[in-house]
Formats: structure tokens, sequence, C-alpha cells
């Protein structure tokens, strides 16, 4: 039976007790801050492709074949990149079903129907644009 408390042991015990708290808020507290800065950066993300894509598909009739090729081969890896980041995303479960999400894939696939219509409009039977998008 105990019948005297060790007044140090306690206190340190309760020491560890709080500071453990604080750093789990504060770890707590980093992950909002991240989530918040991840919604943040893929809503800028999302409005910058959609201006691109807007950009590039109202001057499609007018590209060349060079100017079209020399997109898509730039595009492509800024779309692998991008669909790297949502993976990785939703890997983390940061954002899972969350709106930014949504709407950057939806940004994303419109950027992607624009290399698929450069590529079917501008290049056609052009076997070096085959290559480089499979």
């Amino acid at each position: 039976m105990l019948t005297t408390i060790d007044w140090e042991k306690f206190h340190r015990i309760l020491g560890t007790y709080l500071f453990m708290n604080s750093r789990m808020t504060l770890g707590s507290d980093e992950h909002l801050d991240l989530i918040l800065r991840v919604r943040d950066d893929l809503r800028e993300l999302t409005a910058l492709i959609e201006m691109l894509t807007g950009e590039i598909g109202q001057h499609i009739p007018r590209f060349t074949y060079a100017l079209a090729r020399d997109t898509v081969m730039a595009l492509i890896p800024c779309i692998r990149l991008t669909r790297n980041v949502v993976m990785e995303i939703r890997q983390a479960s940061l954002l899972d079903g969350k709106v930014e999400l949504l709407e950057m894939e939806a940004a994303l696939a419109g950027l992607q129907e624009v290399v698929l219509e450069l590529t079917r409009g501008h290049m056609q039977g052009r076997r070096e644009m085959h290559n480089i998008l499979n």
C-alpha cells in the first residue's frame, strides 16, 4: 500500500505529460497549417492550369506543327508531375475528397484534353509525337 507520494517523480511525470500534450497540440496545429497551405497551393495551381488551358485552347487553330509539338513536349512533364502530386496528396490522405483536389483533377483533365486536341489536329500520323505521348 502506497502511503507517501514521491513528489519528485510525480512532478517529472506531470512535466512529461504537459510537454507531450503541448507537442501533440503543436503537431496537430502544424498538420492543420500544412493542410491549409496545401489547399491554398492547389487552388492557385488549379487557377493557373485553367488559365493555361484556356489560353492554349483559344489559339489551337493557329498552331503550326512546330508550335504544337513544342507545346505538347512542354506540357507532358507538367501533366505527369501534377498527376504525381495529386496521387501523393491522396496517399497522404491530406485532402481526400476535398473540393480543391477534385477541382485540380478536373483542371488537369482539361489540360490533357488540350494536349490530345493538339496531337489529333496538328500531328496526326507523326511517329515522333506518338512516341512522346506513349
